[in-house]
């Protein structure tokens, strides 16, 4: 019976354990930033990079996240993903209207976008891994 008493514990010590190493902000795989001016010289080698623009209580951001971890695990170096919870300064590349919303950019301007949507965005990533953009 004592057995019982002890284990009980443990499980939870277990799940949480398990929790604490799969835990995390999954957005923090991501590059943030503070103000959008920081876009302007982000890159200035002519590079494409991301800029996504989410709240992470949002069902379709929530929706979109397992593409965006998956792209910036495989094409991350070559594609950088800036990422905005919807909070920093300044003026937006592009209108906002709707959350998850993406920017295609290089050098500081836009050259897709805004990209509104799950579906869209996905879209866009799909023609940046095989291509269209370079």
């Amino acid at each position: 019976m004592k057995t019982k008493y002890v284990l009980i514990p443990l499980f939870f010590i277990f799940i949480g354990l398990i929790a604490a190493c799969n835990g995390g902000d999954p957005y923090d795989n991501f590059i943030h930033f503070d103000h959008y001016d920081e876009l302007e010289t982000y890159d200035e080698t002519g590079e494409l990079y991301l800029v996504y623009v989410y709240l992470e209580e949002c069902p379709a951001c929530q929706e979109l996240l397992d593409d965006l971890v998956e792209f910036h695990n495989d094409y991350g170096d070559e594609y950088p993903l800036l990422a905005d919870e919807a909070e920093a300064e300044g003026t937006r590349p592009g209108q906002v209207s709707a959350v998850p919303t993406m920017f295609l950019m290089r050098d500081g301007e836009v050259i897709e976008g805004p990209v509104e949507g799950v579906q869209p965005i996905v879209d866009l990533l799909d023609d940046i891994v095989n291509g269209v953009y370079n």
